[in-house]
């Protein structure tokens, strides 16, 4: 009777009465592997159940804290990556402007080379023209001078 009552033996196992296997304490077909996991599983020791059920529950509480921090990583991570980007943005139009700054001091620097050209061939005419203005006036000054010279010599006393 007591193994009966129990859900032990032959009669156990083979009657199947109105309150069911499981109230005889028997798994339905499919389940014989978790029953056996679950009737030791209840066999525990309370403190040990006990134990086991806060261990899990500061395991979840410290994975919660860890994904929140998380979270939160990524959202900081998110931010700098929209700041780097505008940066990127920001220094993508500097670097356009100074792009065409440079253009322009280009274009600067050839003309004022263009201009220091025509200066220089200003110079070189009007040294040229200084040359022959020279040499123009020293003929003139030793025509002049032989003039003179001639008009002496017969001016010149005893030279008759």
């Amino acid at each position: 009777m007591e193994r009966e009552r129990r859900g032990v033996g032959r009669k156990a196992r083979t009657r199947r009465g109105a309150e069911g296997a499981n109230a005889k304490g028997h798994c339905h077909a499919g389940l014989d592997i978790i029953c056996p996991a679950l009737r030791a599983f209840a066999a525990c020791d309370n403190d040990v159940a006990g134990g086991l059920g806060q261990s899990l529950s500061r395991l979840g509480q410290s994975l919660s804290r860890l994904g929140q921090s998380l979270s939160r990583l990524g959202q900081s991570l998110s931010r700098l990556g929209q700041s780097l980007s505008r940066l990127g943005q920001s220094l993508s139009g500097l670097g356009q402007s100074l792009s065409r700054l440079g253009q322009s001091l280009s274009r600067l620097g050839q003309s004022l080379s263009r201009l220091g050209q025509s200066l220089s061939r200003l110079g070189q005419s009007l040294s040229g023209l200084g040359q022959s203005l020279s040499s123009s006036a020293d003929k003139d000054d030793t025509a002049s001078s032989t003039r003179i010279m001639v008009g002496a010599a017969r001016e010149w006393p005893g030279r008759r």
